[in-house]
């Protein structure tokens, strides 16, 4: 993904109470896998799914609030 790409995703994220699943996983700078495994985990919870499992939201304050946690302790 380009500079360009990543930083409209950032920007769009920010106007929205939400984040898809992609949005997270690019935002956190992990694969959609590890954001599934971080929501199984119970350190993310789904705020809604549109289309069965189709579309996964996450609350945006919490995603955010999870990478700030994480970059702390350091990126795991």
């Amino acid at each position: 993904m380009t500079n360009i790409n990543r930083e409209f995703i950032f920007i769009n994220m920010k106007t929205k109470p939400y984040m898809t699943l992609t949005e997270a996983a690019e935002y956190l700078d992990v694969s959609r896998q590890r954001v599934h495994a971080i929501i199984k985990d119970g350190r993310l919870e789904v705020v809604n799914k549109i289309g069965g499992h189709k579309m996964i939201l996450l609350d945006r304050a919490q995603v955010e609030r999870f990478k700030r946690e994480r970059d702390k302790r350091g990126k795991k």
